[in-house]
């Protein structure tokens, strides 16, 4: 697993420290969360619930409801759950507007190999379900186990916290990710200090970051470069 570096000075001191760095408790967090995607909370306030796999950048209407997020909305966010008393965390592309949604697509195969699509008539639209044209029963779209997945090869998507007094952004550990493939996954993070660290390309499988994503403001996915597909990921371990 090697780290790269993109800093303006006193890149080789950073890099060999960080590589010879054991796991740490880097600031006095409180709370360890695991971002698996399936948060009903998070879910109810993605629009649609995400139902047909699109988490779209959500505003709140004046009537409390959901919507795509637009100048009029209350407050935006894409997905968004909360660790411990500290904050949200907060997972969206990056930059927003790029293709306005990222996807939480769904693990079971019934729903990803042989889907029909059910509306339930709330106004939200038809999402996955289970059975046949003809015959379609809606999934429970808050309480069905899902991952992440980017919208192409370049879909860059952030993890960032958000402080639950102020709103404004916190600094946080990440201790580890699946990432699901079958594509291998460049992961970025900026560092409290503003400089940023990479990796060009992590294979599928679950990575222990925890000696290197400390005290850091961002993380930052996407496919590794010639993947031909969008990156996936899960399990996202946050320390608040």
């Amino acid at each position: 697993m090697r780290l790269h570096i993109m800093l303006k000075s006193s890149a080789l001191f950073l890099f060999c420290a960080l590589l010879a760095a054991a796991p740490v408790r880097a600031h006095d967090w409180l709370e360890e969360c695991k971002i698996a995607f399936d948060n009903e909370f998070a879910l109810n306030w993605v629009y649609a619930n995400a139902r047909a796999t699109f988490a779209s950048h959500t505003g709140i209407n004046s009537e409390g409801k959901t919507e795509v997020c637009n100048a009029s909305s209350q407050a935006c966010w894409t997905y968004r759950e909360r660790c411990g008393s500290r904050g949200y965390v907060n997972v969206e592309e990056a930059p927003i507007g790029k293709y306005g949604h990222f996807h939480l697509m769904f693990q079971d195969d019934s729903l990803a190999t042989t889907p029909c699509f059910a509306d339930p008539g709330d106004g939200y639209g038809a999402g996955f379900g289970r059975g046949t044209s003809g015959s379609c029963t809606a999934a429970d779209w808050k309480h069905e186990p899902r991952f992440a997945a980017g919208h192409t090869e370049d879909h860059f998507m952030r993890v960032w916290i958000d402080d639950r007094v102020t709103h404004d952004p916190r600094i946080f550990d990440i201790a580890s990710i699946y990432v699901r493939g079958p594509a291998s996954a460049e992961i970025w993070f900026q560092k409290s200090d503003g400089s940023w660290w990479y990796w060009s390309s992590l294979a599928p499988g679950r990575w222990n970051l925890s000696a290197y994503t400390y005290d850091i403001k961002g993380l930052y996915v996407k496919a590794a470069s010639g993947s031909g597909t969008s990156v996936s990921f899960d399990d996202v371990v946050v320390r608040n």
